[in-house]
C-alpha cells in the first residue's frame, strides 16, 4: 500500500515538472521586466567609497619615536586606556597636546572616557612644556 502511494506521488511530481518549469521562467521575466538584476551584470557599477576623514591635528604613529611616554600619569589613564592610545598611534604627550577640541572629543570616545579628553591635552600641554 505505501509502495502504491509512493508511485502515485511520483507521477503526480514528474506530471507537474513541465508547469514548475513555466512558474520559474515566468518568475525570471517578470524579475527582469521590473528591473531587478537576475544575473551578473556585464559592466558592474564601481561604488566610491570616500575614506574616512583623519581627525585635523592628529598624527597617529606606527610606533613610538624613541622611548614612548608614560601616558598614565594622566588622570585617569589606566594600562587598558594606555593602551588604547597606544593602538590609536599615541605614544607621546606632544601628540596629544596638540589637539584641538574636536579631535581630543574624537579619542576621547575612542577610548571610552571623551569627557576627560580636554583635561589630558591640558595636562599634556604641561608635561611638554615642563620637558623643555
Amino acid at each position: 500500500m505505501a509502495s502504491q502511494a509512493l508511485a502515485e506521488v511520483s507521477r503526480w511530481l514528474i506530471e507537474q515538472i513541465p508547469q514548475m518549469r513555466a512558474v520559474i521562467d515566468g518568475i525570471s521575466r517578470a524579475q527582469g521586466d521590473a528591473g531587478i538584476d537576475v544575473g551578473a551584470s556585464a559592466h558592474p557599477v564601481r561604488e566610491e567609497i570616500p575614506a574616512a576623514p583623519q581627525p585635523a591635528g592628529f598624527q597617529g604613529l606606527a610606533g613610538p619615536r624613541g622611548a614612548a611616554d608614560d601616558l598614565k600619569k594622566l588622570t585617569g589613564v589606566s594600562g587598558a586606556i594606555e593602551k588604547k592610545f597606544n593602538d590609536l598611534g599615541i605614544f607621546h604627550y606632544w601628540q596629544l597636546a596638540e589637539l584641538d577640541h574636536d579631535t581630543a572629543h574624537h579619542i576621547g570616545e575612542e577610548v571610552g572616557l571623551p569627557s576627560r579628553a580636554d583635561g589630558w591635552v591640558a595636562q599634556a600641554k604641561a608635561m611638554t612644556a615642563e620637558a623643555e
